[in-house]
């Protein structure tokens, strides 16, 4: 299995334009083209025309291959502009300008509402199937939708979360994987104190990380009442929990707080500073690539929880979605949906070089995804095993339109609160209030309820 690259957070940040801008938004996409018809479908399918398809995705040209084998009218010109933040500006600026956009762009789930607000996302479900929404689980679906029935970018992956841990640093330790994260804090003094070099993880020192914490704990701190209204709530008692957890953790002494995403975070996996990682599915491949010299020791679990359910969060995933400047919105709707729901498409997204979580369910359940047994990871079914944490990620989950600014003043506010040792409520409190600050600077009415 080979590293892919994360998806959340080694992007650079988008600039969410000022609020004239913002909050002229959707009024040109509510009254998005006529409902397509089958024949007009059918049309658009059979016409000869060239789309632009921007995608940072390794293996993309896999699924364009065979969208054009299937579509032979349809040429599609796949351009990797750069990932995340690198495209993300261009879109910025294509928006601003009104052109200079592809047909379909790769888009994380984090950023659908930001485009979608301002203007730069096409509603493709007219030219989707009734029933389309079934073939993801709910709350992957929710990604993409909204409640007027709007569909604005086609899932194409994501990222349950699990804990990947050492086994055999566990079985010396006579500690079994945490079922709860009381016992991840008791079994994480017990590994520090038998090696002074070994610490059962890392602070969670990266915004998307954390956030995927928030979510499992129940925290859902976003609510778009309409294109210019939200609620805040960053500052609940889920999120304030969790932050104490991990502030009291570090603060305790039995976690570092290395800087992710570096050589020497890398390599401290495989020199067994690091023994677990509360992960997203795409993690299994960023350990097995940074750890070859631990190879077969390594297993995954279930995040541990705050209570007695099962549940989950969720790190990462990605779209494709149509550009509302699209000139062949029914060709590219198209093109987006094929690549990542046609049976043979999605599944070569879990394979070499790609290495995709899927997000289709007939992938999710298909006997070849889940028998996936990696040596790294002992011979475990770690995909059958990520398929299931997949299945109780917490439901109802929305992002905010700027969600890059909600990041970065969590690095501002509450990582630095926790780094600090000081007061991790108050730090939270104050990312509340930073966040609020800005949404109304940016000219949105903020409920806080």
């Amino acid at each position: 299995m080979t590293s892919i690259k994360k998806r959340s957070v080694v992007v650079a940040v988008v600039s969410t334009l000022v609020a004239s801008t913002a909050i002229l938004s959707v009024s040109a996409q509510s009254a998005q083209a006529a409902v397509g018809t089958s024949a007009a479908i059918t049309k658009a399918l059979n016409t000869p025309t060239t789309l632009t398809f921007w995608s940072w995705l390794p293996g993309q040209q896999n699924e364009v291959n065979l969208f054009q084998a299937t579509y032979p009218k349809i040429k599609v010109k796949l351009v990797n502009v750069g990932s995340g933040g690198a495209e993300y500006n261009k879109i910025k600026a294509g928006i601003a300008a009104k052109s200079g956009l592809p047909d379909v762009a790769q888009i994380e789930f984090q950023y659908v509402p930001t485009f979608k607000v301002l203007g730069g996302l096409a509603n493709i479900a007219p030219y989707l199937s009734k029933n389309w929404v079934s073939q993801f689980p709910a709350w992957i679906s929710a990604q993409v939708t909204d409640a007027k029935g709007g569909v604005y970018a086609v899932p194409q992956d994501s990222g349950p979360m699990g804990l990947l841990y050492r086994s055999d640093v566990f079985t010396k330790n006579n500690i079994t994987p945490p079922a709860t994260w009381a016992d991840f804090a008791k079994d994480a003094a017990i590994i520090h104190s038998a090696d002074a070099n070994s610490y059962i993880s890392n602070m969670i020192m990266d915004s998307g990380n954390m956030n995927g914490l928030y979510w499992q704990a129940g925290a859902r701190p976003f609510h778009m009442t309409s294109a210019s209204s939200i609620n805040i709530k960053l500052n609940d008692a889920a999120t304030k929990q969790v932050t104490k957890f991990w502030g009291d953790l570090y603060s305790s002494g039995n976690i570092p707080a290395d800087p992710y995403w570096t050589s020497d975070w890398n390599a401290a996996f495989n020199k067994g500073k690091y023994v677990s990682w509360a992960a997203a599915a795409w993690g299994l491949a960023t350990v097995s690539a940074a750890a070859a010299d631990t190879s077969g020791s390594w297993r995954a679990a279930p995040l541990p929880t705050w209570g007695s359910t099962p549940v989950s969060g969720n790190w990462g995933g990605s779209t494709s979605a149509v550009m509302s400047t699209s000139k062949n919105v029914i060709a590219a709707a198209a093109l987006a949906d094929f690549v990542n729901t046609n049976a043979t498409a999605s599944f070569a997204l879990t394979q070499a070089p790609t290495f995709d979580f899927p997000v289709a369910n007939s992938v999710l359940s298909s006997a070849g995804f889940k028998a996936t047994a990696p040596a790294f990871y002992g011979g475990q079914k770690v995909y059958q095993a990520y398929s299931a944490y997949n299945a109780v990620v917490g439901k109802n989950y929305e992002w905010s339109p700027f969600q890059d600014e909600v990041y970065t003043l969590w690095t501002n506010d509450v990582l630095d609160s926790i780094l600090k040792k000081s007061d991790t409520a108050a730090g939270v409190d104050k990312w509340q209030a930073d966040t609020v600050a800005y949404a109304k600077a940016q000219g949105y009415t903020v409920t806080t309820k």
